[in-house]
C-alpha cells in the first residue's frame, strides 16, 4: 500500500517536479520529501552495485544512506511544523522506491545526478527560510548541506569512471 494519498505524485518523475516547483511545503509536500528522500536509498544502491571501482561504489552507499537519514529529518520536520506524524515508509510502501536492475553507469549519468543533489541545497534552504521555524529550518538546511557533499562527491566519483 503507497505511503501517499493519490492525489499526489506517484512517479518519482513526478515527485521531483512537483518538489522543485514548492516554495513554502506543505504537509503534502513534505510526506512527498519524505518519501522522495527514502527513495534515494534504493537508487543509490543500483549504482554502487553497478560501480567500477570500490572508491566509486563507497560514495554510492554513502549517499544511500545520508538520503534516508534525510527522509528521517523531513518527518522530523512535519511533526515540527504541522505536528503530523509521517513514518519514513519501508520500500514496500513507497511508491519512488526502486533499485533498477542493469544500471550503466557514464560519467554523464553521474554528472546529471550530482547537478540535481547540488540543487537540493538551494531548495532545502529556501523552504528552510520561507517556513521560519527555527528547529525544522535547522534540520532542513542540515539535509541541504549533504546534498551538496552529495553532488561534490559526484562530481569526483564521476571523474573516476
Amino acid at each position: 500500500m503507497s505511503a501517499l494519498p493519490d492525489h499526489l505524485p506517484q512517479t518519482v518523475d513526478g515527485a521531483s517536479a512537483h518538489i522543485y516547483a514548492v516554495t513554502k511545503p506543505t504537509v503534502d509536500d513534505l510526506k512527498v520529501m519524505v518519501c522522495l528522500e527514502a527513495a534515494g536509498q534504493g537508487f543509490y544502491g543500483a549504482f554502487a552495485e553497478a560501480a567500477p571501482n570500490d572508491e566509486v561504489r563507497a560514495v554510492f552507499n554513502k549517499n544511500g544512506q545520508e538520503e534516508l537519514g534525510h527522509a528521517h529529518r523531513v518527518s522530523r520536520a512535519l511533526k515540527l511544523l504541522y505536528d503530523v506524524d509521517f513514518a519514513v515508509p519501508e520500500p514496500s510502501d513507497n511508491p519512488y522506491y526502486d533499485r533498477p536492475s542493469g544500471v550503466a553507469l557514464s560519467r554523464e549519468m553521474i554528472e546529471g545526478i550530482a547537478k540535481s543533489e547540488l540543487a537540493g541545497d538551494a531548495l532545502y534552504d529556501l523552504w528552510a527560510t520561507n517556513l521560519g521555524h527555527e528547529e525544522a529550518g535547522r534540520l532542513l538546511r542540515l539535509n541541504g548541506r549533504e546534498e551538496k557533499s552529495h553532488g561534490e562527491r559526484m562530481m569526483r566519483a564521476a571523474t573516476l569512471l
